[in-house]
């Protein structure tokens, strides 16, 4: 058992640690949130596991099972080091366990879920389940018969957690434009790794034929179908839709329009560009969408 605590972490148990880190949680001083590390593993995941594990096989003395205080003190402010430190080290060998951290005990019991379902439990500081509601709107040129679609994420206090906009060439009216912003919009969502996503735009039209159970046949059938399928895709990932008002789909009708002339696709993580988050202030009141 010992031996097991005190053995070298692996590229394994790096990659396990970063692809349970929540994906838009607030990012290190190197500005990258975990997401980006998630998506492009295949491409810099050997540098960073071998940074990391050279960090972190040097953490603890082998011999004596203690933290190598001044390791981590070359490595993290005071404060983080007295965390650290106050992690207990088995010295005579513990094997790892699954714990209930909602309960004193560690164990898991369906009084104590219930407590946690109810909020009852002190220990809990953030909801059972984050629904994140994702905007979409569009803004459409006739005459280049171009398109910008706009979305925009936030939590369920208004925070604004991603946003972005996509370019569309070849665009025929208001009808496509609005269905494939919808699409970017649910793409968007599903990529981010959120579990509960509410998406909502001030188009009835698009709105009705995603939620409706029945082939589409009209012009916009073909994007109404990849709506479905990307919000089906993950099992993990409940997806619902619903219509939005006008009046409070400001903000991403903002980003569609203000990002029109410059035809490409942009993304911002845990922001919105200049000019957008007066809008979302002011439209996350009269936000109400019924699932």
């Amino acid at each position: 058992m010992k031996d097991k605590l005190i053995s070298p972490f692996t590229v394994d148990e790096v990659w396990q640690a970063v692809k349970g880190m929540p994906p838009l949680k607030a990012s290190g001083t190197d500005g990258f949130p975990a997401l980006f590390f998630q998506k492009y593993w295949h491409v810099i995941g050997e540098d960073v596991a071998t940074f990391f594990l050279s960090v972190l096989n040097d953490l603890i003395d082998s011999a004596t099972a203690t933290w190598k205080v001044d390791v981590l003190e070359s490595l993290f402010d005071e404060a983080r080091v007295s965390r650290i430190c106050s992690i207990p080290l088995s010295k005579a060998g513990l094997s790892d366990e699954i714990v209930w951290r909602p309960d004193g005990s560690g164990v898991y019991t369906v009084k104590s879920g219930y407590r946690l379902i109810r909020g009852d439990l002190s220990s809990s500081t953030s909801p059972v389940e984050d629904v994140i509601k994702c905007n979409f709107d569009s803004a459409y040129d006739a005459l280049s018969r171009e398109s910008m679609s706009g979305f925009i994420c936030r939590d369920n206090v208004g925070l604004i957690m991603a946003s972005g906009v996509t370019f569309h060439r070849h665009v025929v009216d208001t009808f496509v434009a609005k269905a494939l912003a919808c699409l970017q919009a649910t793409i968007f969502a599903k990529d981010l790794g959120f579990a509960k996503v509410v998406i909502g735009g001030d188009s009835l039209t698009v709105i009705r034929k995603v939620c409706s159970s029945t082939p589409d046949g009209s012009l916009i059938g073909p994007i109404i179908h990849d709506i479905r399928e990307a919000s089906k895709e993950i099992e993990s990932v409940i997806f619902s839709f619903c219509f939005v008002h006008r009046d409070a789909n400001i903000t991403a009708h903002t980003l569609a329009r203000e990002r029109r002339g410059q035809r490409s696709s942009l993304f911002w993580i845990e922001e919105a560009p200049p000019g957008t988050t007066a809008a979302a202030a002011q439209d996350w009141e009269r936000l109400n969408c019924s699932q």
